[in-house]
């Protein structure tokens, strides 16, 4: 079998009118990396590739169906599965369809009194799996692949970041981060991205985790970081607080709210029902509650989320179903923060495979542009024979 090496993969090249990928005559299929994908989508642009997007979706210009979970628990493992996800979408204001896919490893530990969700890299060199293919809807042909984790936690950030412009006072200067992990980095840049932001305070229960946190941002935003020893000492005087978390229970406590504060999270167990009614406005980022999800075996209990673990277990959330969401607050069919006593409220409850197109596209765009990625022949991914 022929391997190739990156060296002999074709850097980017262009036909006579500067505009499509092409080698030999032959349109091409571009292959990015995850540090140049994040070159490409700085968190403005994901802000702004995703608004119009919300605003297609909600108004039935874009299609965007449920993640669907294929999971199988590991003989002899506890809580551990084997997980094939998908999350296809269509975007046609960019003429942009989308395929992510992850071949993942789940685990469930318990970790300060709290149930963690874990994904174990088993790939070899202990690495993950998570793939973007971007098609065009003009030809049907596989147009660029790259990994997923930047893009990933960018478009978290990015959601995020958007609802705070309609939620967040906009005089908001403190911070407080729940979770230190991958995704809190982005949720940093976000609210850095859309709100004056001064001060940040990161509490996680591993106070390593903090520590190294606050040492790889220090000086990446202009606001000053610091770890502090608890979740209430964090949100005390905080204007936005983010849950950023892998928790599948709750992280904060209605106790902590206090008048004005914008709380957003990225999964729909960091905050618990005394917490969300304490809201005045709450946006939801869709009302597709959950993935579809399929188990083998039939027993529930492996996946504490199947089982109605998490935040369910100590007495129910909200129904997210009766919820104004993202795409309904960006065409003002939503409520938004009215006064600045508020206390508001933006659940990530899921995510969108939608994202994907939208940063895709934007990303594709500019790896174009500035003649970023490796080419592979498109013959190699198309073929001559009716499938």
């Amino acid at each position: 079998m022929q391997e190739l090496s990156q060296k002999q993969i074709p850097r980017y090249t262009r036909d006579a009118s500067g505009g499509e990928l092409h080698s030999g005559g032959l349109k091409m299929t571009l292959v990015l990396t995850n540090e140049e994908v994040a070159r490409l989508l700085p968190m403005e642009a994901a802000i702004a590739a995703l608004e119009p997007s919300y605003c297609d979706l909600s108004q039935g210009m874009a299609i965007c169906p449920a993640r669907r979970d294929l999971l199988v628990p590991l003989p002899g493992a506890v809580k551990t599965v084997d997980e094939f996800n998908s999350m296809p979408a269509v975007y046609p204001r960019q003429k942009i369809a989308v395929w992510r896919v992850n071949s993942d490893f789940l685990t469930w530990h318990s970790r300060a009194g709290t149930v963690r969700r874990e994904k174990e890299p088993r790939a070899p060199g202990d690495r993950y799996v998570g793939l973007v293919f971007l098609f065009s809807m003009e030809t049907g042909e596989l147009v660029a692949i790259f990994p997923d984790g930047e893009m990933q936690r960018i478009r978290v950030g990015a959601a995020n970041a958007i609802a705070a412009k309609f939620l967040a006072r906009n005089d908001s200067r403190t911070l407080a981060m729940l979770g230190s992990g991958f995704q809190a980095g982005a949720q940093l840049l976000a609210m850095c991205a859309v709100r004056p932001i001064q001060q940040v305070r990161v509490f996680s229960p591993n106070a390593g985790h903090r520590k190294a946190f606050v040492d790889e941002w220090r000086g990446k935003v202009k606001a000053s970081i610091e770890p502090v020893a608890s979740g209430r000492e964090a949100c005390d005087g905080a204007d936005i607080v983010v849950a950023a978390t892998n928790a599948a229970e709750p992280v904060m406590d209605a106790s902590w709210l206090q008048p004005g504060m914008f709380i957003t999270s990225i999964r729909p167990y960091e905050f618990d029902r005394p917490t969300l009614d304490r809201c005045q406005v709450i946006i939801i980022h869709n009302r597709e509650s959950a993935p579809e999800s399929f188990l083998t075996g039939g027993d529930p209990t492996v996946v504490p989320e199947l089982a109605g673990g998490g935040a369910k277990a100590k007495g129910g959330v909200i129904d997210w179903g009766e919820q104004k969401d993202i795409g309904e607050l960006l065409l003002g069919q939503a409520p938004q923060r009215s006064n600045p006593s508020q206390i508001t409220c933006f659940v990530n409850n899921i995510g969108l495979s939608l994202q994907f197109a939208a940063c895709g596209a934007a990303v594709l765009e500019r790896a174009r542009q500035q003649e970023v990625g490796r080419e592979l022949p498109g013959e190699w991914f198309t073929e001559d024979l009716h499938p």
